[in-house]
């Protein structure tokens, strides 16, 4: 019995859970805002702007967005909490947004 205390009360047991805080988890409201709203708001209008890229039929199109619309969104999700720094899933966000709402826009206007 008292070996399985010794060890429990060594170092090397207890080191890996006294660590200190990881830097994963900084601006953590960012993340928050970020995670629920920017990957909610860029998983919706990626959707629109899919149909004018992919190329098979037009049911086919309408329909492998919507199919993809959870897991966009899980992984936008995800990224906002994983990244190592704050402003990237910000940035790449923004940069889906943007080039999905041109997307959308020049395919309803019929520009190129």
């Amino acid at each position: 019995m008292s070996t399985v205390k010794s060890v429990i009360a060594s170092e090397s047991v207890i080191a890996p859970f006294t660590k200190a805080k990881s830097a994963t988890f900084t601006h953590l409201w960012l993340r928050h805002i970020a995670a629920c709203l920017m990957a909610l708001l860029t998983a919706t209008i990626t959707i629109p702007g899919m149909t004018t890229y992919l190329t098979a039929s037009a049911a086919d199109q309408i329909l492998i967005p919507i199919l993809l619309f959870p897991l966009i969104w899980l992984g936008l999700f995800m990224y906002s909490y994983l990244a190592k720094q704050a402003y990237r899933p910000w940035l790449l966000m923004l940069l889906l947004i943007l080039s999905h709402a041109w997307l959308s826009y020049s395919a309803i206007w019929g520009q190129s």
